[in-house]
């Protein structure tokens, strides 16, 4: 099995890079040929990766670079599964890591003061983020979410046109 973990960035002390780093050893013990989608090799450990790194300026082009970019880098290689810990629509396997991003601003915004509000309202990051998250969540080929808690899987499936199955 060719299997691609997508993960834009590498933090030390994230969650996500843990999983990462202690999945990709047994996965390949179990026989999977693993992949890291990511910017930059360095931190991982990785055996195998997939440098996927376009120009961009702001967090906005940065995000949707990197999802176009890994988007087209996975289609071109034709993995058997895709594993995304990024908002990224067409994966096959999401780890909902960070929560639901809508949920995450309507919760801000209660002790937020009236200009903080618009100022989430506006800013173009979290409408892109918001709609990343509708575009993975309603996917026709996402088969699979992994939540972190019954919270995140509750505000996944209020929030989204989602099989329960799925998650």
């Amino acid at each position: 099995m060719r299997l691609a973990i997508v993960r834009q960035r590498f933090n030390p002390f994230g969650g996500a890079e843990r999983f990462i780093s202690r999945a990709m050893p047994a996965l390949e013990r179990a026989g999977a040929e693993v992949t890291l989608v990511c910017r930059k090799a360095e931190g991982w450990g990785a055996r195998r990766v997939m440098k996927v790194d376009p120009f961009y300026i702001g967090k906005v082009w940065r995000d949707w670079s990197f999802a176009r970019a890994a988007r087209a880098a996975w289609r071109r290689t034709g993995f058997d599964l895709v594993q995304s810990h990024e908002r990224i629509p067409g994966c096959d396997v999401y780890r909902a890591g960070d929560g639901v991003h809508r949920r995450w601003l309507e919760l801000r915004s209660t002790a937020a003061s009236v200009f903080e509000r618009l100022g989430m309202a506006l800013n173009p990051y979290h409408r892109y983020v918001c709609a990343a998250e509708r575009q993975l969540f309603e996917h026709p080929r996402l088969r699979a979410v992994i939540c972190n808690s019954r919270m995140v899987s509750d505000e996944i499936r209020r929030g989204f046109r989602i099989a329960p199955e799925k998650l």
